[in-house]
């Protein structure tokens, strides 16, 4: 290790090995090209290592470090320098005292900060202010026992210059270099995969001879620098390390990779060595088809759709991106790798019926050379088959009066691999009828009813056959037996009205039970529909005590105000083979009431109700007649009415009473008869109105009935 101090400026324009410069903090720096020296600064050049620099002054220099003592076996130690001057100086010290300084300087306290150069071991004449630099240590032990890389080696190099200007450089003696170089592995076992090549690969090699720590060591793939790298030193060996991409290993033309290291000495000497080192590629791919269905079985439905999807994924070394090709009944098909490693392709229909296997290919080669490529195949098989069934035969399975003598419609379905268009054949006994398949894989068949009636076995036969594209076909058939029932009988009675058969003037008034019986094929549930002088009531048929029986309630006055007074009651039955009939029942009644009108004559004998009697609430006549049967009466007229008046607002309402003597009734109850009289002013200030009235008169015993 050499220390320089310098004394002047100086612009370093050339460094070879390690050569460091103490900062403004004291902390040891790399020193690097472009970096400007000011004076008094100290740097330090480790073994071999040489600077270049220039000054305002003067020209370029050189000052190399070849000058190295074993300090720990030497009993005199030469601090030594030479700077472009014609005398070499040298000054030798008990190796004791070299000690002593250079422990100083380990432990921090530099004499050279404070003393002169001599009290320091330089010679007095080493160099003089006119020279850029001066050396004041030289020896790389100081930074290596101060815990710093260095080049020291514990080896005796004597080398007669140390600088060298530009008017004088020294002849040398120096050993022959020589230097080699291994490449030791790549990628670790000299084997890259697809998946290495995704991320940096290792390439470790290592130095021999007089290569050291710090030399460049060149990496080439197919003829190109991938790279540079240093020697260092590990475990004791001089080695050296490079990562390089693993796609550019992957890619590469060639199988080979080629490293070259150089050395310098301090005189410019150098030395070559380059070696070359193979390695494989190692690419892989796996494919696997999906099972074409979940069984493996290629129905008529599947293999008549437009398209049927192919499945399945890729492994090892295959990419997103890779092309899969699958081949069926000769016919390629391509697709490509997903991100999630699978892959889906559609096929036709068709090409699946007229085939039993499909194959898939995938290639991938990550845009090397060399290709890995994998197939797969899965088997499967096509098959038909077909079913049929009647679903019904004139709609219950009955034949009824009427379908025997007309058309029987029989509906069926089919299933499986029959499809539209397929022929179904109907058999009854020795006659048969065709239809075709719908759309929805319905049939539908119009049969002679006498054909179902007359066929002994009281059986239908429904066969139908299907066929594919490959000319593989299926029949199936299917049987359903029917009745024939031609025959239903319906009846239905009228009770009496009531227990006399005849409406009195109460019942009018009442709602009156009406009842019947039904018998035959008439069962519950049935409608029984009830009419009475144009009004019509239904009721369903109910069970009652172990018979079948129908009940209405109709309104007495509906009865007693009849027109004609009948009542006509029917009903219609229904039984399981769609037979229907219709039964009717007519019943009499009688009618016994009362029938009495009510008029009103006048109001307050036909004098306009004053404001006065209005404000007294003074009492007036109405007057009227009655007709009818009041007229087999001897009832004096006119009545006396009482008039029930109060105060009106806007609107006057007044309740007239209707008050007749009930000794003139002889026995009978007569009801007061409520009046309703809107009355309206038409002289607001004379207060006259003219009153309307509404008299509604009803009798409670007998109770008049008929109002005129």
């Amino acid at each position: 290790m050499k220390i320089i101090k310098t004394e002047h400026a100086l612009a370093i324009n050339n460094i070879v090995g390690d050569v460091f410069i103490q900062g403004p903090s004291g902390v040891l720096e790399t020193l690097r090209i472009g970096m400007e020296i000011q004076p008094d600064q100290t740097f330090y050049l480790a073994q071999n290592a040489s600077v270049g620099f220039s000054d305002k002054t003067r020209d370029d220099y050189i000052l190399r470090n070849f000058d190295t003592r074993d300090l720990n076996n030497s009993l005199h130690m030469d601090l030594a320098f030479h700077i472009d001057h014609p005398d070499k100086k040298k000054v030798s010290n008990e190796s004791q005292e070299v000690i002593d300084i250079i422990n100083k300087i380990l432990s921090g306290n530099d004499p050279t900060k404070t003393q002169q150069p001599t009290a320091a071991g330089a010679a007095a004449n080493s160099s003089s202010i006119s020279e850029p630099v001066t050396i004041e240590y030289d020896n790389d032990q100081i930074l290596t026992e101060a815990g710093f890389s260095t080049a020291f080696q514990r080896q005796l190099v004597i080398q007669d210059d140390d600088f060298i200007g530009e008017d004088q450089q020294r002849g040398s003696t120096q050993i022959p270099l020589s230097v080699g170089i291994t490449i030791d592995s790549i990628s670790q076992d000299d084997v890259v995969t697809a998946l290495e090549s995704k991320s940096p690969q290792l390439i470790v090699g290592s130095v021999s001879g007089d290569a050291k720590v710090g030399d460049i060591v060149s990496i080439f793939i197919d003829g190109k620098q991938v790279g540079n790298t240093q020697v260092i030193e590990q475990d004791g060996k001089l080695i050296w390390t490079l990562e390089v991409d693993g796609k550019t290993l992957l890619q590469a033309n060639k199988d080979t990779v080629s490293a070259t290291i150089t050395i310098q000495d301090g005189v410019g000497n150098t030395a070559t060595a380059s070696t070359t080192h193979d390695y494989q590629i190692d690419i892989q791919a796996s494919i696997t088809i999906n099972p074409v269905t979940d069984d493996n079985i290629i129905t008529q439905v599947e293999g008549n759709e437009a398209i049927l999807p192919i499945s399945g994924f890729v492994g090892k070394d295959v990419q997103p991106g890779d092309r899969v090709t699958v081949i069926i009944d000769g016919n390629e098909y391509t697709t490509t790798v997903k991100d999630d490693l699978t892959w889906t392709v559609n096929v036709t229909g068709e090409d699946i019926l007229k085939a039993d296997q499909v194959t898939a290919t995938v290639t991938t080669n990550y845009g090397t050379p060399k290709e890995a490529t994998a197939s797969d195949s899965e088997n499967y098989k096509v098959v038909i088959d077909a079913s049929i069934t009647i679903d019904s035969i004139a709609g219950d399975g009955i034949v009824n009066q009427d379908e025997s003598v007309g058309k029987v419609p029989i509906i069926g379905t089919v299933g499986k691999d029959v499809k539209p268009g397929d022929v179904v054949t109907i058999s009854i006994g020795d006659k048969t009828y065709t239809t075709i398949v719908n759309a929805d894989n319905t049939w539908r068949v119009e049969v002679d009813g006498s054909a179902l009636v007359e066929n002994g076995s009281d059986s239908v036969t429904a066969s139908v056959t299907t066929s594919d594209i490959a000319g593989n076909s299926a029949t199936a058939t299917a049987d359903k037996p029917y009745e024939v029932d031609k025959t239903i009988e319906a009846v239905i009675t009228i009770n009496d009205v009531t227990a006399d058969n005849t409406i009195n003037e109460i019942e009018a008034t009442e709602t009156i039970p009406l009842s019947g019986t039904v018998g035959g094929d008439v069962k519950v549930g049935d409608v029984v529909t009830v009419i009475i002088d144009g009004n019509q009531y239904t009721t369903p048929v109910i069970e009652k005590d172990g018979q079948l029986v129908w009940e209405v309630s109709v309104p007495g006055s509906v009865l007693a105000n009849a027109n004609v007074e009948t009542i006509t009651a029917t009903v219609t039955a229904t039984d399981s083979a769609g037979n229907e009939k219709e039964a009717t029942s007519i019943h009499d009644y009688d009618v016994k009431t009362l029938d009495v009108s009510v008029t009103v004559e006048s109001i307050n004998d036909g004098v306009p109700i004053t404001g006065s009697q209005y404000d007294n609430n003074e009492l007036v006549n109405v007057s009227g007649l009655v007709g009818g049967e009041m007229q087999k009466k001897v009832i004096p007229s006119p009545y006396t009415l009482v008039i029930v008046k109060y105060k009106p607002t806007l609107l006057d309402c007044l309740m007239v009473s209707l008050v007749i003597s009930r000794k003139y009734l002889e026995g009978y109850l007569f009801l007061i008869v409520m009046m309703v009289l809107l009355v309206m002013f038409r002289q607001l200030f004379q207060l006259v109105m003219h009153l309307e009235i509404l008299l509604v008169a009803m009798l409670t015993k007998p109770m008049i009935q008929k109002v005129m």
